[in-house]
């Protein structure tokens, strides 16, 4: 853009311009198309922790979702709370300082996928650390042997959830939420008649399935947070109740465009 690229013309490299104008609206149209339900805000796609408090204080937006545990205590550091780190970690150096940090411990979640990833966690962390978690959910299309979508967890049925969970407070772990990522929905552009199918069926099947693995996390877990979607399909969760939050970052100029958020 010639009008930002002038104005920085005579400043020194790493920077960053930002169109306000254009930034909070296309925050606004991404509070328009959740229709009322909450956004987490995917760090990942917004690289600058100004952009995240402006769109942090705008109606519609609440908690940041974050790419790794160490970005996650950087942001729990400078004032940010409610980070939800939504890859599952094995940083062992990060861990230890989330476990010395009281206000950290109490700031943020940790994705978990699987008893091996719990048990691992349990191993790293002193004793007694009381660490929150989240259960990572696989949204992809199986048929046959065929896999359509993103292999993010192998928790997909509501038993696979709950195994995690008991796994999970067997450990001293709280389970205090879920993420239900519907990559090939939310990440993906309607490039191709064999897409749009891929949605239709991700959207006519996930629903159902992801109402039944909440329904059996909230029997044996008090759940602050059920996150679905991202930037490509928060208007698919009207009337959804088994969500709470939908995952998205408003782009900083132009139109918001589809992509990936968490």
């Amino acid at each position: 853009m010639t009008r930002l690229a002038d104005a920085t013309a005579a400043l020194g490299a790493p920077l960053a311009a930002l169109d306000v104008a254009a930034f909070d609206a296309n925050a606004a149209d991404l509070a328009r198309r959740a229709g009322g339900l909450p956004i987490r805000v995917d760090s990942k796609s917004l690289r600058c922790r100004d952009a995240l408090t402006r769109v942090l204080a705008l109606p519609g937006f609440s908690g940041v979702m974050a790419y790794a545990l160490p970005e996650a205590l950087w942001l729990v550091g400078h004032g940010l709370a409610d980070v939800f780190v939504a890859y599952p970690t094995v940083d062992r150096d990060a861990l230890a300082r989330l476990a010395a940090d009281e206000a950290a411990l109490a700031a943020v979640s940790l994705a978990v996928d699987s008893v091996e990833h719990v048990e691992f966690l349990a191993a790293a962390l002193p004793a007694g650390t009381p660490l929150r978690v989240a259960i990572d959910v696989d949204c992809s299309v199986r048929i046959g042997p065929a896999h359509l979508g993103v292999r993010r967890s192998p928790v997909r049925t509501a038993s696979d959830a709950v195994t995690v969970v008991r796994a999970a407070q067997a450990a001293g772990f709280t389970v205090v939420g879920a993420m239900f990522y519907d990559a090939q929905v939310a990440g993906l552009p309607d490039a191709s008649a064999a897409v749009r199918w891929l949605k239709r069926r991700t959207l006519s099947e996930l629903p159902d399935r992801r109402a039944a693995v909440v329904a059996a996390l909230r029997s044996v877990a008090e759940l602050a947070f059920v996150n679905g979607g991202g930037t490509g399909s928060l208007e698919t969760f009207g009337g959804d109740g088994s969500v709470t939050a939908g995952g998205a970052a408003p782009r900083a100029r132009g139109g918001d465009a589809t992509g990936p958020g968490r």
